[in-house]
C-alpha cells in the first residue's frame, strides 16, 4: 500500500449501475499480462452499445499479478462520466445507408418521390395481375396490335343496290389501315336463285390500306330480269385494332 505498482498485470473490468452494490451491465472485460509503470496502465475496453442509453454508470476494476491466484477489487468504483453523442445527424455520408441499415416495412409509399420508381426499378415477373387494380388499364394504356374486347369488333355495310339488267357492284372496308378483317361478302334478297355473284377482297394483308370486299352481282332471270329485281348488299367484319 502506498507504492504505485509496477510491473506486468492482470486486469478484469466490470460495469454497475450504483456506486456500491447495484447491477453489473454488460459482459465482464479482461486484459492479461498488462505493462503498468509507475501505477499508470492502458487497456482498451469494448462493452458494446448496450449498456450507454444515458443511465449512470461506475467502472469496477480487479487485478492481480499478471498469472496471480486471485484478484483484488479496486475501491471505490470509478463513475463513468458522460460524453456528448448525436441523436440527429444533419448529413449522412454517401453510402452509409445501405439494405441492411433499414427496417422491414420502413421504406413506405409516401416516402417515395413521386416518379421515382421506374421500370428500371421493378424486377421481371413482380407485377401480376392480382397487382392490378380491376378498370384502371384504359385502352390508351394498351399496346398497338393488342385486342381489346367484343366492343373492337364491327361491321361496315353498303347501302345495297338493285339488280336489274345490268351488273353491279358495292364495295365496302375497314375504317382504318391497322384494322384486321375477319369476313366479308354479299347479302342477296329473296330471289337469290337468278343472280349471279362474286367477291373480291382488297387489301387484306396490306399494312398502308384499308382492307375491303368488292360484291359484284348481276340479274340471270331467264325471261326479264328488269320486272324481278333482286337486292344485294356488301359487307365486311372487321376488328379495330390500335395504331402503332
Amino acid at each position: 500500500a502506498g507504492t504505485a505498482a509496477q510491473g506486468s498485470y492482470d486486469f478484469q473490468f466490470r460495469l454497475f449501475d450504483a456506486e456500491t452494490a447495484g447491477t453489473a451491465v454488460g459482459s465482464l472485460q479482461s486484459a492479461s499480462a498488462v505493462v503498468v509503470s509507475g501505477g499508470v496502465f492502458s487497456v482498451s475496453l469494448d462493452f458494446g452499445d448496450g449498456p450507454f442509453n444515458s443511465a449512470p454508470r461506475w467502472l469496477e476494476i480487479e487485478v492481480r499479478e499478471a498469472g496471480g491466484a486471485s484478484y483484488t477489487t479496486l475501491a471505490p468504483r470509478q463513475r463513468i462520466g458522460a460524453s456528448p453523442f448525436a441523436i440527429e445527424t444533419m448529413f449522412v455520408a454517401p453510402g452509409a445507408v445501405d439494405t441492411a441499415a433499414l427496417q422491414d416495412d420502413a421504406v413506405t409509399r409516401a416516402k417515395l418521390a413521386d416518379n421515382s420508381v421506374g421500370t428500371f426499378q421493378i424486377e421481371n415477373n413482380t407485377v401480376t395481375s392480382t397487382d392490378i387494380r380491376d378498370g384502371t388499364i384504359a385502352t390508351a394504356d394498351i399496346g398497338p396490335g393488342i385486342y381489346r374486347s367484343k366492343a373492337d369488333l364491327y361491321e361496315v355495310s353498303g347501302t345495297g343496290m338493285t339488280l336489274l339488267t345490268n351488273p353491279q357492284s358495292e364495295t365496302v372496308g375497314c375504317f382504318d389501315p391497322n384494322d384486321l378483317p375477319i369476313s366479308g361478302g354479299c347479302r342477296v334478297g329473296l330471289s337469290a336463285a337468278y343472280v349471279a355473284t362474286s367477291v373480291t377482297d382488297n387489301h387484306w394483308t396490306s399494312t398502308t390500306d384499308a382492307a375491303s370486299v368488292t360484291c359484284n352481282g348481276i340479274n340471270v332471270h331467264p325471261s326479264n330480269p328488269s320486272s324481278n329485281p333482286v337486292p344485294l348488299q356488301a359487307y365486311i367484319i372487321c376488328v379495330s385494332v390500335p395504331g402503332p
